[in-house]
């Protein structure tokens, strides 16, 4: 039986003046919020913009194997055709809901659907990148919103890839033992036994080895998303004085209810 959660998000103020994320989301809602198979298809819908689809797609299979390393999950991209999970880049309002519609740089980054309406979608505004300092890291974002239409909630561990903070790509453990046990709790460990952990040096590697092989380039071309009742969640940044609010936005008429995830800098 699919029915949603109601989460309440409550965003708390940071009185330091530090040019770090300092808000933290905390989810309560039941569980049971889970694909019931372990064999799960994807799509990339379009690519981004100043990002060739190589490298896109090559960090997508990365973020999607970052879960199936850790859980009994198996995740295979499909070029066309029905499938579980779909990635898309929009720019403002994508029939998610005037409310809820993407606001150019800065601000919302992305936000996914809980199973079973396996969808995420990320601002074709951003300045998205794979290997830089300056923009966003596609794989990480990717990553994050992937563990969502999994089923995870937001993780109240700091260092966790499913902390509601924004995380940069660093040298260190991608995962955190938080976000495997979530994963592991839902669709169980691993068919090979022990988890196998990326680092984010290993990903930057292994990036830079696939991308000298050759990988098959298309555009599948973007088609509406198929809607089914589900439970939306969002990761965001911005500069602006954060105050404590609940979020329980309801998006057209799916009863589906959006939580903010904001990043930014305390304003004196």
């Amino acid at each position: 039986m699919w029915w949603c959660a109601v989460q309440s998000f409550f965003l708390f103020l940071c009185t330091a003046r530090w040019h770090v994320p300092m808000v933290l989301c905390v989810i309560s809602a039941p569980a049971g919020e889970k694909w019931y198979k372990r064999h799960l298809t994807y799509r990339i819908v379009n690519w981004p913009r100043h990002l060739a689809p190589g490298p896109v797609r090559l960090a997508v299979r990365a973020a999607f194997q970052l879960w199936s390393n850790v859980s009994g999950l198996a995740f295979q991209e499909v070029p066309e055709g029905p499938t579980d999970i779909r990635l898309a880049f929009y720019e403002g309002e994508h029939n998610d809901g005037a409310s809820n519609a993407f606001d150019g740089p800065g601000g919302a980054l992305a936000h996914a659907f809980f199973p079973c309406r396996g969808e995420a979608h990320f601002d074709m505004a951003e300045r998205w990148t794979l290997y830089g300092h300056k923009g966003h890291n596609l794989f990480m974002v990717t990553a994050h919103e992937i563990g969502h239409t999994l089923g995870l909630e937001h993780s109240p561990v700091r260092h966790a890839l499913m902390s509601p903070y924004y995380r940069k790509l660093g040298r260190a453990l991608v995962l955190s033992w938080d976000d495997i046990a979530a994963v592991q709790q839902l669709y169980g460990k691993p068919l090979g036994g022990r988890p196998m952990r990326l680092t984010g040096q290993a990903f930057s590697s292994a990036l830079q080895e696939w991308e000298e092989a050759e990988v098959p380039e298309g555009h599948p071309e973007m088609a509406q998303p198929l809607y089914c009742q589900g439970v939306f969640d969002a990761i965001t940044m911005g500069r602006a004085r954060l105050y404590s609010q609940s979020f329980e936005i309801p998006l057209n008429t799916n009863k589906l209810f959006i939580g903010i995830l904001l990043t930014g800098w305390f304003e004196p």
